[in-house]
């Protein structure tokens, strides 16, 4: 049978491998899915915009690569996205702007190209923002400056941002850190 009620599922820090199937997406009051510190590979099935309860999403440390599914961007409940440390390989999707929720976005040691897009300013929720050590090209979105939810920004480290930073009001974006090398 299909687990259609299934919540949260915690499979994290095992030696689990193999492909992500689609049919994991079919439990649509899925709310938290933690699946880090495993060795994953493939995509990662574009039918986890089945799950719109998403909350909490971990696939960190695995070697999920190609596209990130830009489906992600219909999860409108999400407040952790966490899929760092695998082998992304595409652009950043625009469709991220519309996790209005999000609170903390981790991207970073993957292989994302591109620019980052102008789009990420609609993430007004946006606390948290990891982007270092990925192929990211062209200036960082001015928005991204002046966004009053964000904390931390990391961009250091193999992206070649160009341009310079604009003048930031540190009075108002007080708690604002980033981290560039």
């Amino acid at each position: 049978g299909k687990l259609t009620n299934l919540g949260s599922l915690f499979l994290y820090n095992n030696e689990m491998s193999g492909t992500l199937v689609s049919d994991i997406f079919d439990a649509t009051r899925l709310y938290q899915l933690y699946l880090h510190e495993n060795y994953f590979e493939g995509t990662v099935p574009t039918e986890i915009s089945n799950c719109l309860l998403m909350y909490h999403l971990d696939l960190h440390d695995n070697y999920f690569g190609g596209e990130i599914p830009n489906t992600i961007g219909a999860l409108s409940n999400l407040y952790t996205l966490d899929l760092s440390e695998n082998e992304f390989n595409w652009k950043f999707p625009y469709q991220f702007g519309n996790l209005k929720n999000l609170g903390y976005l981790y991207l970073q040691i993957n292989f994302l190209t591109g620019t980052i897009p102008e789009a990420i300013a609609d993430m007004t929720a946006l606390n948290t923002l990891y982007i270092e050590k990925n192929r990211f090209t062209g200036t960082i979105p001015t928005a991204l400056y002046t966004m009053s939810s964000l904390f931390y920004v990391h961009l250091s480290e193999g992206n070649d941002f160009t341009g310079y930073i604009p003048e930031v009001n540190f009075v108002t974006n007080s708690q604002l850190h980033y981290g560039a090398a």
